[in-house]
Order: structure tokens, then C-alpha cells, then sequence
């Protein structure tokens, strides 16, 4: 028979491999959408800070740059996008009429 602890450490390790694997597995989602931008919009450095904090803007993107997306985030309002700029710069937009996503 074996160890109650061991059995405990087993389920403990098979339920924090299945929890990373969700999280990989969403952030892998999240780096297949697209988006495009047709107006200027602010780049944030934390999408906590950014609702309504247009003065916590680190940069501006602008229509037509090439932008790579790395994590989405959703609030009960908002859709906050990391996206890192061609020229190595990343932060974080905010969904609105000027930012549009896809698959």
C-alpha cells in the first residue's frame, strides 16, 4: 500500500500540470488573434492602470503599425491587449472602435 503523502504530493502534481497547461494553452490563443489599428491609440506599461488614465500612456500606436499580440485580458468593460511593436517596444491597449481583432 502506499503512502498517504506520496498519493497527496501525486494528486497535488497532476492538478498543478493540468493548471499550467490551461494557462499555456490560453496565452498560445491569445498569440494567434491579429490586430489592426485604424486610429491613434495609447500604449499603457500595465492594462490595470490603463481605464480611463490617459496620462499613464507610455507610447502611441498608430494605424498600420506591425503589431504582435502576447496576452489578452477582459474586464467586466474592457478588452485590454499586450501587443509589442515592430520596433521591440511592448504595453498594453485598450479594445475600442480603433482597434479591431481577429482569428
Amino acid at each position: 500500500m502506499k503512502h498517504p503523502t506520496k498519493i497527496v504530493i501525486g494528486i497535488a502534481v497532476a492538478i498543478s500540470l493540468v493548471a499550467v497547461g490551461l494557462v499555456l494553452s490560453d496565452i498560445a490563443a491569445d498569440r494567434t488573434l491579429r490586430v489592426a489599428v485604424t486610429g491613434s491609440v495609447p500604449m499603457y506599461a500595465d492594462w490595470e492602470s490603463a481605464p480611463g488614465r490617459a496620462s499613464a500612456a507610455i507610447a502611441r500606436v498608430g494605424p498600420a503599425e506591425n503589431l504582435s499580440v502576447l496576452r489578452v485580458r477582459y474586464g467586466k468593460d474592457f478588452m485590454a491587449i499586450r501587443v509589442r511593436r515592430a520596433d521591440g517596444v511592448d504595453g498594453w491597449i485598450l479594445g475600442d472602435d480603433a482597434v479591431q481583432v481577429s482569428k
